[in-house]
C-alpha cells in the first residue's frame, strides 16, 4: 500500500498491489477526482514499477474496465493481454500489461 498526502494530510490517492511470481499485481490504483490530469496517475504507477523492480519483478499487471483508465494505462506503456467482453453487460474488462 502507498498513500500520497496533500498538504493536510488528507489521503488524495494511491495503490494496493502485491507481487507475484516475479509479477506486481496492481489491485487498486485511485486518485481522487479533483487531483486527476495533474500527473499524479502518472507518479503513482511510476513508484509502483520502482517498487516491483526493488523486488526483481518482471511485469506489472492492471485491471480496468472499458469506462475507466484504459488509455491511461496505454499511454504508460501497458498493453491489452486480454479483453473479457460483455462484463459489465454492455463494456469490457481489459488486463494489460508492461514488461519492467
Amino acid at each position: 500500500v502507498y498513500k500520497r498526502q496533500g498538504e493536510h494530510g488528507r489521503i488524495i490517492g494511491g495503490f494496493l498491489g502485491m507481487i507475484h511470481m516475479h509479477c506486481l499485481v496492481v489491485q487498486v490504483l485511485f486518485i481522487e477526482d479533483e487531483f486527476r490530469g495533474q500527473g499524479m496517475g502518472h507518479a503513482l504507477m511510476a513508484k509502483a514499477e520502482a517498487l516491483a523492480k526493488e523486488t526483481d519483478a518482471r511485469w506489472v499487471t492492471v485491471e480496468t474496465a472499458s469506462f475507466q483508465a484504459r488509455p491511461f494505462y496505454e499511454s504508460l506503456g501497458y498493453v491489452v493481454v486480454c479483453e473479457l467482453e460483455d462484463i459489465p453487460e454492455g463494456g469490457s474488462i481489459f488486463i494489460l500489461k508492461k514488461r519492467l
